[in-house]
């Protein structure tokens, strides 16, 4: 039966290899993420016959990413399934494209599998980013001037900056009603998770300054070789061209050597959807839900 491990940061050197060969691109899959939100996320683990199990939640109410890892994934599975049982829990999963036929063909319709659009991954071309041509950017363009001819300057994230950017998460967060806001208040969490962490995950992050001042700033980590996941991006609302700015800025000085730039979901977000989309992304990371509803056949 399967043992989960509540997730620690002593963790993240033997979990990482079971994302990296799994070749899901999902956000879920990332030490770095799981660790950040285990405030409200609850990450636990457990392996089981060359795959990692990822459960979210608390006793009762558990939900589970699809395992990621190698080797034949039924046994793994029909341990998920059990372990389920003996919860007496509904067991609900999030997947990818590719893990769709797999449970189709495993188990028939004992699964009912439905679309998670406020889940899906907004993944860019890096050098799309960074360059912004052509017409269809025209305009993010034009804000990124704003900012540089208010004399604001871009600068990478490190010691001597972090606490300033910290200060500036913050206040930020006193600004626009994070108390007030359950959900801003969980993602604050998260984000100060970052500052805290910053070198032990092995983050990276970009900032912009304005007046002598952090205007802005993002952070995240390599998801793999050709991909960086940026979790956390917060500019001042005020500030013109902030945001296009450090979005622009990060991904041409912070993710070089980079083909892909994975900005995360958008938490059904109708305002952050509209943004993401803006950027015309290359790929929209279908994601997925199967719920248990029956026996195996």
């Amino acid at each position: 039966m399967l043992s989960f491990q509540q997730l620690q940061l002593e963790d993240r050197a033997k979990l990482e290899p079971y994302f990296a060969v799994s070749g899901f691109r999902g956000n879920i899959y990332c030490f770095g993420i799981n660790y950040i939100w285990r405030g409200s996320l609850k990450p636990a683990w457990a392996l089981c016959g060359g795959y990692l199990i990822l459960r979210f939640g608390e006793k009762g109410h558990y939900s589970f990413a699809y395992p990621a890892g190698q080797g034949p994934i039924k046994p793994v599975l029909d341990e998920l399934i059990a372990y389920a049982k003996q919860e007496n829990i509904v067991l609900r999963m999030g997947l990818e494209a590719p893990a769709v036929p797999v449970l189709r063909e495993l188990y028939g319709e004992a699964f009912r599998i439905t679309e998670d659009r406020d889940n899906f991954d907004y993944i860019y071309e890096q050098e799309k980013l960074a360059k912004l041509p052509g017409k269809k950017y025209h305009s993010k363009r034009n804000h990124v001037r704003r900012f540089e001819n208010a004399g604001g300057t871009y600068e990478p994230i490190d010691a001597s900056n972090l606490e300033e950017c910290r200060q500036m998460s913050r206040e930020w967060c006193k600004l626009y009603g994070c108390k007030e806001n359950a959900s801003l208040m969980e993602e604050t969490c998260a984000v100060e998770q970052c500052f805290q962490h910053f070198f032990d995950l092995g983050l990276s992050g970009g900032a912009l300054r304005l007046d002598g001042k952090i205007a802005a700033f993002c952070m995240g980590e390599p998801m793999r070789e050709d991909e960086f996941i940026v979790h956390v991006e917060k500019a001042y609302h005020e500030v013109e061209g902030a945001y296009s700015a450090i979005n622009q800025k990060f991904a041409e000085n912070g993710c070089a050597g980079y083909f892909y730039i994975n900005r995360e979901d958008d938490a059904g977000d109708e305002g952050l959807r509209k943004a993401k989309l803006s950027y015309k992304p290359e790929l929209l990371l279908e994601k997925f839900r199967a719920v248990w509803v029956g026996e195996t056949r």
